[in-house]
């Protein structure tokens, strides 16, 4: 657990401003021994909310030197650990332990406690690789190191049974099998059920192209599964607001040159189960131009089981600007601010980082400094319910 002061951060910015002339995000923060953390009380008096309120960068502590427990979580991660043994066609090596290894660095650079470990979401072609996997991988390293991450699964058992059924081809066998597989992925101590793609673009060689309608039959079924065992849904999907939406084609070859209106959709299958918590991740990376922030509170204002997990890159790459949650200095914008404070029981963070072996696994973009930078600039009240006390309750993790 972290707890980061607000008198901290006030001496941090003064500090910057005495040095260099401008001010800087405060985002220090004191790494603590479990013997030296904190037992503060956080709770504020309705004067202290209702100041807050008023300004988004009020403390609502009764003092700005009381510290805010927290106890960060990422909810969205992966591990990449195979790599090829030698030549072409040589065969692949594991190294569960060297991605671990990295992992457990960049999370503690970063302030990240706990991290949930998922397969991307895989197609059935994707599944017939040497290195595909499944939750039960995840479930052994979750054992191993139970302090530090905990499971989500069905990216690579339910999610191809979506992506090769036609909605019409949707029999009660294939739903109870998929009911089957489901119930198999909260038996085995899943936290979620994920990732799930309703529209994957693709980035480069090998990685797929998924369209699938959001309100597809087994979308619905999953949300139903969902709500009775009480487990999030995580779910991949670029935003339409309207058919006929060109896509960048610098992107891949493997995307088609437009993609139809899915909000209708998404908006069905919210509103299909409202018991179904149903986490939209990658929030904040968007590569159609259509999330925008007057977006995303229409629908949480209309969709009391939607969550925003939001996701910010260390650059601006080819993505939409204009619609991330931070200007090109790296400084939050001010509309990200009011959207989570307007919602701030229903926004948690995934940097969605594939962490694998330096010189080894392809390299990828980073996420996990970048998104915690973004939240530690988020007033401090904010930042310990976005950054970890809305994700230990939405996924049921200990505090």
């Amino acid at each position: 657990m972290v707890v980061r002061s607000a008198y901290l951060n006030v001496v941090i910015v003064a500090a910057c401003v005495a040095l260099a002339g401008v001010a800087c995000s405060p985002t220090g923060q004191t790494q603590i021994g479990p013997s030296d953390r904190s037992n503060a009380n956080d709770q504020t008096n309705a004067n202290d909310q209702a100041n807050a309120n008023e300004s988004p960068n009020t403390n609502t502590n009764d003092s700005p030197d009381v510290p805010i427990e927290r106890s960060d979580v990422d909810v969205h991660a992966h591990l990449d650990w195979f790599y090829p043994t030698g030549g072409q066609g040589a065969g692949w090596t594991e190294d569960t332990d060297a991605a671990v290894a990295t992992a457990l660095g960049v999370m503690d650079a970063a302030g990240v406690e706990v991290a949930l470990l998922m397969p991307p979401p895989f197609t059935r072609a994707k599944l017939a690789e040497p290195i595909a996997y499944d939750y039960t991988d995840l479930a052994a390293v979750a054992s191993d190191h139970s302090d530090r991450f905990a499971f989500i699964g069905g990216g690579a058992t339910l999610n191809p049974i979506i992506e090769e059924t036609a909605p019409a081809d949707v029999t009660q066998a294939i739903r109870d099998n998929f009911t089957a597989k489901a119930v198999a992925i909260v038996d085995a101590g899943a936290v979620g059920f994920g990732e799930f793609a309703a529209l994957h673009l693709s980035f480069f060689d090998d990685h797929p192209f998924i369209e699938l309608s959001p309100d597809h039959p087994l979308f619905l079924l999953l949300a139903d599964i969902a709500a009775t065992h009480g487990l999030p849904i995580d779910l991949h999907m670029e935003a339409v607001a309207v058919d006929d939406t060109p896509l960048n084609s610098e992107f891949s070859e493997a995307n088609p040159p437009t993609v139809d209106e899915n909000m209708t959709a998404f908006a069905a299958l919210l509103s299909h189960n409202r018991e179904a918590k149903i986490v939209w991740t990658h929030v904040g990376w968007d590569n159609t131009g259509a999330m925008t922030v007057e977006l995303l509170r229409s629908l949480m204002e209309a969709h009391s089981n939607l969550y925003l997990c939001i996701k910010v890159l260390g650059g601006v790459g080819r993505q939409a600007e204009a619609n991330r949650p931070v200007d090109p200095q790296g400084t939050i914008r001010d509309d990200w601010i009011d959207l989570i404070r307007d919602f701030d029981d229903r926004v948690l963070l995934g940097a969605d980082e594939f962490y694998g072996i330096a010189g080894l696994t392809p390299e990828r973009p980073k996420s996990t400094q970048a998104t915690w930078d973004f939240v530690n600039q988020l007033p401090d009240d904010l930042a310990a319910k976005v950054a970890g006390q809305n994700a230990r309750r939405i996924f049921n993790l200990p505090d």
